[in-house]
């Protein structure tokens, strides 16, 4: 059941990876197999999102959007998890393509160790504090 589950997560998030693509946004910069922690909040909701818990990431900086593919390696393969997509652009969110855009609630660049922290939020009581 474990394996399925995560063949159905890989297909989906290659799936949205592409869509993204071929959206035709401006590539800036790609960072690939970036070390991650990723830390869930919250009661009830929070606990389930397996899709979340990632330790490794690759990472494409648009002109004005973050992906963020988090995986696991199996050998050599990556298995990704999921894609999260964050942007503050108005005409990526109102056209996103059947693409789930999540707005980041606050970005801090210089955390302690100099860590990346993102945190956004999924419904009215939880949050997936992201630190990449």
């Amino acid at each position: 059941m474990y394996w399925i589950q995560n063949a159905i997560y890989d297909r989906t998030a290659r799936k949205k990876l592409n869509k993204i693509k071929d959206l035709g946004l401006k590539l800036n910069y790609t960072l690939y197999s970036v070390k991650c922690e990723t830390f869930i909040s919250g009661g009830g909701a929070g606990r389930g999102q397996h899709k979340y818990r990632f330790r490794l990431a690759d990472l494409y900086f648009y002109e004005n959007a973050l992906v963020i593919a988090g995986y696991f390696k199996i050998g050599k393969y990556k298995s990704y998890k999921t894609v999260l997509f964050l942007s503050n652009d108005n005409k990526l969110i109102l056209n996103r393509h059947n693409i789930e855009v999540k707005t980041p609630k606050k970005v801090n660049l210089n955390s302690f160790n100099s860590d990346v922290y993102i945190e956004f939020i999924i419904s009215n009581f939880d949050t997936i504090p992201l630190s990449v």
